[in-house]
């Protein structure tokens, strides 16, 4: 009868937890640098959610290690429901398969909230290249493997992942040329002195006009919304799917209701057309979801990531 009262008191004291909440600031933890998109989107989010909850939902930036400062940090936050972290397919996975030690468990420290969405890869070529579809691409590489250079931003990365992924699945052989920037990267693709380009959707579409580069396909599993005109590499290679995505996590252990609350608001500003327009402008197509849903998600992308990451060969340092 204790035991039962106490169970009673205390589902009690969470519901009440959830409908008072939040009593302050809020903070959202941002293991990247300002100005990058995942900070920009980071800030449209709770740019909404103050005005949703009449709170502050503060940005905190910790950027470092590939998201790893920051995610630390958030591990070791407190679990009152009052401090969240925005992170993505580098912290939460990438990091699992390339890090040989991290200040934070991917898995047990965090709670799933919601997954913001997906942020794919586009593949473009130099536009003097005599191809003009990622069929049309393949079969010139077959036809002299290893002279063809693709270019991203970084390495140890969902670009390059993508590229060594693509090599794997349509048999063909490109060297990586890492860069520092993605400017950098375009520049040399737009120039000739690589020749295919990888990165997210903004840096390429916005070179595209003055046709020096050629988008010829997203990795994406489908087209996507506002641009059908460009093919998915599933068209080509059946099932291929390798995105970037965004997700919103608690330190494990918070509140469920509040978590519960949160994600509830959320799924609301991630289908207001003018936030949606907003992210697709990052080059991010949202997704929302219930917290298992996300967490279902990142089983399922962490698979599909892990194969890639080994046909990249890329070990753990």
């Amino acid at each position: 009868m204790r035991i039962a009262l106490a169970i009673v008191i205390a589902l009690v004291a969470m519901t009440a937890h959830a409908q008072t909440w939040p009593v302050r600031p809020v903070t959202i933890i941002s293991p990247s640098a300002a100005g990058g998109a995942p900070d920009v989107i980071a800030r449209i989010l709770s740019e909404r959610l103050s005005m949703e909850f009449g709170q502050r939902f503060l940005i905190e930036n910790k950027p470092g290690a590939n998201q790893a400062i920051g995610l630390g940090f958030a591990a070791r936050a407190p679990k009152d429901g009052y401090t969240f972290v925005f992170s993505s397919t580098s912290g939460l996975s990438m990091n699992r398969l390339t890090a040989a030690t991290l200040p934070y468990d991917p898995i047990k420290d965090f709670a799933p909230v919601i997954n913001v969405g997906l942020s794919p890869m586009m593949i473009a070529v130099n536009a003097a290249l005599p191809v003009k579809t990622l069929a049309e691409l393949i079969a010139y590489v077959k036809k002299q493997p290893g002279i063809l250079n693709f270019g991203t931003i970084g390495q140890a990365n969902i670009p390059q992942v993508t590229g060594e992924w693509l090599k794997s699945q349509a048999g063909i052989d490109m060297l990586h040329i890492p860069y520092p920037s993605s400017q950098l990267a375009a520049a040399d693709a737009m120039s000739g002195r690589i020749q295919v380009l990888i990165d997210g959707i903004p840096p390429i579409i916005a070179l595209v006009s003055d046709g020096r580069l050629r988008p010829i396909a997203t990795a994406a599993l489908q087209r996507l919304p506002g641009l059908e005109h460009i093919p998915a590499v599933a068209e080509t290679l059946p099932g291929f799917e390798l995105n970037g995505w965004f997700a919103i996590m608690a330190p494990a252990g918070a509140p469920q209701s509040i978590i519960d609350t949160l994600n509830l608001k959320l799924q609301a500003i991630l289908r207001e057309p003018a936030v949606v327009a907003r992210l697709h402008h990052t080059g991010t197509y949202p997704i929302g979801g219930t917290p298992q849903d996300l967490r279902e998600f990142i089983d399922r992308d962490f698979a599909n990531l892990e194969r890639a990451v080994k046909a990249a060969r890329l070990e753990k340092k």
